[in-house]
């Protein structure tokens, strides 16, 4: 038997937790902007400040949304520089 690696593992937690979130709103392959500031402040309390103010989580999800359908999904990230 094979054992899991970490970076596996980390993965493997993070499509959990997204999955945990999305579809509250509609599809559950994305997430709206209410689910991610619900999976922000209970997954990431120490990330996310308590001061953070609601233009701030739209700040957030716009630099996500990069089809501007105010959703994200597994598809939607900058890409990267090359």
């Amino acid at each position: 038997m094979r054992m899991t690696r970490p970076l596996e593992q980390a993965v493997a937690a993070i499509v959990c937790t997204f999955q945990e979130y999305a579809g509250r709103c509609g599809d559950k392959y994305k997430i709206c902007q209410s689910e991610l500031k619900e999976l922000l402040q209970k997954e990431l309390p120490t990330w996310t400040p308590t001061e953070f103010r609601e233009c701030d989580y739209n700040k957030f999800m716009s630099v996500l949304d990069t089809n501007k359908d105010c959703e994200v999904d597994f598809g939607e990230y900058p890409p990267c520089p090359q």
